[in-house]
């Protein structure tokens, strides 16, 4: 069966989800531009306003951007996987908790 079928398919069943995500989206922008609008200078957007060194401003960012790539890895490996995405998602879950 061809991905167009399957949409086809679908029909309107498909409509209700993508109106939630395009919902959440549109809702999380709206948050960004009202919490933004009080950040006026580039000093704002700075880790702890520019008091720590680089080797501990890099830390931090390492810190926030390696848990999330774990996440959206394990998850990305059961989406296109199947079951092997599982095992791969479960064995860095194993990983995680032995430290």
């Amino acid at each position: 069966m061809k991905t167009g079928a399957i949409l086809a398919a679908a029909g309107s069943g498909l409509l209700t989800p993508v109106m939630a995500f395009l919902l959440v989206v549109i809702v999380a922008f709206l948050l960004c531009l009202i919490a933004g609008v009080d950040n006026d200078t580039v000093a704002d957007f700075f880790t702890a306003n520019r008091s720590l060194t680089v080797v501990k401003s890099t830390l931090a960012l390492c810190g926030d951007y390696i848990p999330t790539t774990a996440l959206l890895g394990s998850v990305g490996m059961v989406a296109l996987g199947g079951y092997d995405g599982m095992l791969v998602a479960v064995s860095a879950v194993a990983a995680l908790g032995s430290v």
